[in-house]
């Protein structure tokens, strides 16, 4: 059973011909991350695949940088031709999976303003994909073939740049140890992310400099004072 379409789902029981190849199994690798692809659509020309995605897993179509069509958990055959009903051969095909993390470094690159600090912070950070049409927009769409190295290096590049943004808030600097990269959750950066299809599911920090001003001797889970308005 296939599924095209974004808005309009349409399911469609194909019976493959007899004068067709076989349709070559396709299925997702764990050990490949959690975007994998793409795969060109023009080398299965007159047969096509029997893809096969488990739970969690998303199929992408993408023509002309523009997701056409998506596929979700279960067994579709796709064919790949010219005629009508047939998938074209300039497509390619992306598979994400949503329940596999994306595990990141941040604080890699370090600012100017860091440089030749030894307590400059740094950690490691983890995306789930959530939105996989949207991700694909977002990461994929004018960079199909960077891989999935360059999409974990640009994650943490862009969650160093929100945690400097909000070290840098003078509304938050009154609060300095709760603001330590070493004390934030990913509650603390949620913002925005689902702008990108993905959510930060975890943040931990291995170099932090010292707490400063009384309030870094505030013990653990207690609040910190109100803030003045």
């Amino acid at each position: 059973m296939s599924t095209h379409g974004n808005r309009r789902k349409v399911a469609v029981w194909d019976v493959w011909p007899d004068d067709a190849a076989p349709p070559t199994p396709w299925s997702f690798d764990p050990r490949d991350g959690a975007v994998q692809g793409p795969l060109e659509l023009g080398s299965f020309v007159g047969g096509g695949l029997h893809l096969q995605l488990a739970r969690g897993q998303t199929g992408l179509l993408a023509r002309n940088h523009t997701v056409r069509a998506t596929w979700f958990e279960g067994s579709h055959l796709l064919r790949v031709g010219n005629d009508s009903g047939q998938i074209s051969p300039d497509g390619r095909l992306f598979m994400i999976a949503t329940d596999t993390a994306l595990t990141c470094r941040w604080g890699e690159t370090v600012p100017p303003e860091a440089a030749g600090r030894p307590d400059a912070p740094r950690g490691s950070c983890t995306f789930h994909i959530v939105a996989p049409t949207l991700f694909y927009d977002v990461f994929l769409r004018h960079a199909e073939t960077t891989g999935e190295a360059f999409i974990r290096r640009l994650l943490g590049t862009l969650l160093q740049a929100r945690l400097e943004e909000r070290l840098a808030d003078p509304a938050e600097a009154m609060f300095p140890p709760r603001l330590l990269p070493a004390n934030l959750t990913p509650a603390d950066l949620a913002g925005g992310w689902n702008e990108m299809g993905v959510a930060l599911t975890a943040l931990t920090c291995d170099r932090t400099g010292a707490a400063r001003g009384p309030e870094a001797s505030r013990p653990a889970g207690q609040p910190a004072p109100a803030r003045v308005k």
